[in-house]
């Protein structure tokens, strides 16, 4: 029997809160008190500087939402904005050392929280999972791709 796309779409939208939920504990108990919400955000700004509005319509918020958020990173020592040699109307908000910090940290905590949780799979069906992952991550990058045009990065 063929698999379906909309079964395995089901399945997907199943399992991605249960994995939220297994690891949002430990992101509200870091000493940084890092919402999922930053840890996106932070995440997106490791790749490269956005704009405000870019950072808005990606996480699907109001720019004065989005302000006030980068304001509460700002005030962290997370982020930093800084306006485009080029065109002085532009704002770029770019990730810190310290954000860098904060991310890689949280990061860690992460994957050793879910290395703990998959730790007791037998290692053929690790190897089946890290395969099917491996899958997903090329087909969502692939739609990640031709769906969003490049971020503003204030290099000419």
């Amino acid at each position: 029997m063929p698999i379906e796309t909309q079964q395995l779409a089901n399945e997907f939208l199943e399992i991605v809160p249960l994995v939220m939920r297994a690891v949002a504990a430990d992101f509200r108990q870091t000493k940084d008190a890092l919402n999922p919400a930053y840890f996106r955000l932070l995440a997106l700004l490791s790749m490269h500087a956005c704009t405000l509005g870019d950072l808005a319509e990606q996480q699907a918020v109001s720019k004065p939402t989005m302000s006030n958020t980068i304001t509460t990173l700002e005030e962290r020592g997370w982020v930093a904005r800084r306006r485009v040699d080029r065109d002085r109307r532009i704002v770029l908000v770019e990730i810190t050392p310290e954000g860098l910090a904060v991310l890689d940290g949280v990061h860690g905590q992460m994957q050793s929280r879910i290395a703990e949780i998959l730790h007791p799979l037998p290692e053929e069906k690790r190897r089946q999972l890290l395969a099917g992952l491996k899958i997903l991550r090329e087909v969502f990058e692939s739609a990640s791709a031709n769906a969003q045009p490049e971020a503003i990065s204030g290099k000419p």
